[in-house]
């Protein structure tokens, strides 16, 4: 987990701000954030997190932290 990195590279424009993403994607991502985690996957710096909705249903979302594209959601298991 590279989360204790997530602060200097958003200074260093590195990667984008979880808050500018909640911002980006304030409908998809309403609900209780549940876990967030910082990866590194095929060289690209991922947020991973998991949100419960109001259906009640848990979500594991993929976020891009450096461009910000929306890459995966699926029901966590």
């Amino acid at each position: 987990d590279l989360s204790k990195n997530v602060l200097q590279w958003v200074k260093e424009g590195k990667v984008l701000s979880f808050d500018a993403l909640k911002k980006r994607y304030k409908k998809r991502l309403e609900g209780r954030l549940l876990d967030l985690e910082v990866e590194m996957k095929k060289g690209r710096i991922i947020y991973e997190l998991e949100l419960m909705r109001d259906d009640a249903v848990v979500y594991e979302i993929k976020i891009d932290a450096q461009s910000g594209e929306w890459l995966e959601e699926e029901v966590d298991h």
